[in-house]
């Protein structure tokens, strides 16, 4: 069943004349989210392959695990079956994903 959300109460604001409702309403079976932890091994590239099925390219943040990761990690290419992830550096440490696809 989907849940009725007024987007205009989202933020506490008392102003003088209300606003008319904007309602949206929001099913939980379109949002397909995946998240999982890989290592680089040494490398600068990573490619992850996705467990879940994603009809179009998903929406994919990279960001590295630890607290000696000193490097960056940024998504190079997302297609509907994997990620390419690169880092700054060669290194051995791990990264979080996460893949949200709406549709």
């Amino acid at each position: 069943m989907p849940t009725r959300y007024d987007l205009q109460r989202y933020k506490k604001t008392y102003s003088f004349i209300r606003r008319a409702p904007v309602l949206r309403y929001i099913l939980e079976d379109i949002v397909t989210i995946e998240s999982a932890e890989a290592s680089f091994n040494g490398s600068d590239t990573l490619i992850y392959t996705f467990t879940k099925t994603f009809l179009s390219a998903p929406f994919v943040t990279a960001t590295p695990l630890g607290s000696s990761a000193n490097f960056n990690v940024f998504v190079t290419a997302v297609s509907n079956v994997s990620v390419t992830i690169s880092a700054s550096s060669p290194n051995s440490d791990k990264v979080n994903i996460h893949a949200i696809e709406t549709v």
